[in-house]
This record gives C-alpha cells, structure tokens and sequence, in this order.
C-alpha cells in the first residue's frame, strides 16, 4: 500500500506540473481550472469533490486520459472499486495510445501512471470479490 501511496503522491505532483505547463492549459480554460482544483482536492483527500472536478475537466476535454486515470483513484479512495477497475482500464488504454507522441518527462509520468494501475489492480479485484 506504501508503494501506491507513493506512486499517487507523485502522479499528483506531476500532474499538478503539466496542469501548470501544460501546452492545452491556455486553451481548455474551465477544463484546466477543475482539473487543477481536483489536484489539489485529491492531495487533501477529498476525494468526492476531487472526483467532481476530474469529471468536469474530463467533459472539457482537458487532458482525459489524466483525468481518467484521477476518476479511477478518486472511485479506489471511495470504495467504489467496479467502477474505479473500470476509469483505470479505460485509462491504461488511453495513457499507453499516448506513450508513442510523448516526450521527456511526460513519457515517465505516463509509465507511473500505468505502472500504478496495475500495482494497484489486484487489490481492487480483490475488494470487488469480497463485496460479492
């Protein structure tokens, strides 16, 4: 559990940079500043209007598969595990198509990304069997 705390601690910081630096950040408006409030949200753990935020950001069209990959955790830190293996499914698929037009540290973001949904997977299809 360590391990994933630490891997989302650095998502967040990250995340929290590309949200700041980001090439679309100019351009999404709205979209930006929810995704930036659901970081900062997350990193407080609050994660019912972080998830709130991530949505509208994800519906602006901000960054999805960042947001997707926030909606997922968000689900996780809620006890909402079908529907977080759900966002996180959707969100591996989504970060590995983006691996190959990444460059520099966005391509280390999005393999901790991944990384971390399926450090993190076992533990949430192990939650959902035991609601079963």
């Amino acid at each position: 559990m360590r391990n994933v705390t630490k891997m989302v601690l650095f998502t967040l910081v990250i995340g929290a940079l590309f949200c700041v630096i980001g090439p679309k950040a100019a351009k999404a408006g709205t979209g930006a500043a929810h995704y930036a409030a659901g970081i900062a949200l997350y990193g407080k753990g609050n994660y019912s209007a972080a998830l709130g935020n991530f949505q509208v950001s994800f519906n602006k069209h901000y960054f999805p598969w960042y947001n997707e990959y926030y909606i997922g955790f968000c689900h996780y830190q809620l006890k909402q595990y079908k529907r977080a293996k759900a966002w996180m499914l959707r969100a591996r698929k989504n970060l590995r198509r983006q691996l190959p037009r990444a460059r520099g540290a966005h391509i280390k973001w999005i393999s901790d990304c991944i990384t971390n949904i399926d450090n993190t997977l076992p533990a949430v299809n192990e939650a959902i069997s035991a609601q079963e």
